[in-house]
Formats: C-alpha cells, sequence, structure tokens
C-alpha cells in the first residue's frame, strides 16, 4: 500500500469492520480497544463491537482542515 493515506485507512477501515467479507468478524476491532485500553485505560469499549461502522475519510466539521482518517461509529 506503500505511504497512499486513503489506500491504508480504507484498508485499516476493512480490517476493523466486523460486518466486511475477511471472515475476522469482530476480532480486528477487539484486537484495537485491546491496545488502546492498554495505553488508556479509563477508554470505553462498546458490549456489541459487531453493531459498529468504520468510516473513511470523515470531516465531522464540515472544513477539510479537519480531516479525520478513520472514524469508529457504534450506537453506544
Amino acid at each position: 500500500l506503500g505511504r497512499r493515506e486513503l489506500r491504508n485507512a480504507s484498508a485499516l477501515a476493512w480490517l476493523l469492520d466486523p460486518r466486511e467479507t475477511h471472515g475476522l468478524g469482530d476480532q480486528g476491532l477487539q484486537a484495537f480497544f485491546d491496545v488502546l485500553q492498554a495505553a488508556a485505560p479509563d477508554c470505553l469499549r462498546p458490549a456489541r463491537l459487531e453493531r459498529a461502522r468504520i468510516n473513511v475519510e470523515e470531516r465531522p466539521e464540515g472544513d477539510n482542515r479537519d480531516r479525520v482518517d478513520l472514524i469508529i461509529d457504534h450506537p453506544e
């Protein structure tokens, strides 16, 4: 994938998304939260990760300067 930011973000989103075709279910997202909680113990882990959606290249403020590579969206 080299240094292509969008391709890397898309590949990560595919691996983290429990609904994708990789056959891993929520294992990628579980591993991500394991690492995150080791670094930041107060981080909340949603109970049912299979409900998560992974979005790529979002602009939550509507401005290109505030672009976010990956967003984990969950009903909780």
